[in-house]
C-alpha cells in the first residue's frame, strides 16, 4: 500500500490518491473471476463507486467514495488428489529413494501450496496430472533479495528427481 510521499519521503499530508496491490491465491473451485468479483462486491458494499481505470474529474465531483479496481492476470488452481495414482507412486518411489519402507515413512506430503505456479494452463492442455516436489528450505526467503537454498536441500531434491525418474509407473 502506498498514498502520498512514504518511507523516507514521508511526511505529514493529506494524499490526493492511494494505491494497493492486491494478490489473491486461487484454490480449485476458487477460480480468478470469482474471487475479483467477490472482492468486487465487497468494495461496492462499503459504499465505494468502482471505476476501472484512474477516476475522471466528473467521477470525483459526482462521488464521495471512489476507487478504481483493475485486474490483472490470474491462473487457476490446478489440483491433483494427494491419494491419486500418481500421488501413490511419488510416495513409495520417495520412500524407496530415501530408504525406507512401507511407502509412508519419512515422506512428507502436502495436499496443497500456497505458491502461485501456473500449472493450471500445462494441465489442461495436457490433460494430465501432475505433482511439485519442492527443493528449497522453508526458511529460502523465496523471491526476496535474499533468496537462499541449503546445500543439504539441493543434494535430497537431486536425490528425490532421480528415484522418481527411475521409478517404474
Amino acid at each position: 500500500m502506498a498514498a502520498a510521499a512514504v518511507g523516507d519521503k514521508g511526511a505529514n499530508i493529506l494524499p490526493s490518491h492511494a494505491e494497493a496491490e492486491i494478490d489473491l491465491r486461487t484454490t480449485p473451485g476458487a477460480d480468478p473471476d470469482y474471487l475479483f468479483k467477490i472482492l468486487e462486491t465487497h468494495i461496492r458494499a462499503q459504499g465505494y463507486y468502482l471505476s476501472n481505470s484512474a477516476p475522471t474529474d466528473e467521477e470525483r465531483n459526482r462521488y464521495d467514495k471512489i476507487a478504481s479496481l483493475i485486474p490483472s492476470r490470474g491462473s487457476k488452481a490446478a489440483f491433483t488428489s494427494i491419494d491419486s495414482p500418481l500421488g501413490a507412486w511419488a510416495q513409495i518411489a520417495l520412500a524407496r529413494t530415501f530408504g525406507a519402507s512401507g511407502g509412508n515413512a519419512n515422506v512428507v506430503r502436502i495436499r496443497m501450496m500456497g505458491g502461485s505456479v501456473p500449472t493450471d494452463k500445462l494441465v489442461e492442455v495436457l490433460e494430465t496430472p501432475f505433482l511439485i516436489v519442492p527443493l528449497v528450505n522453508n526458511d529460502n526467503n523465496q523471491h526476496s533479495f535474499d533468496e537462499n537454498l541449503r546445500v543439504g536441500n539441493l543434494i535430497n531434491g537431486t536425490r528425490a528427481f532421480v528415484g522418481l525418474l527411475q521409478a517404474p509407473l
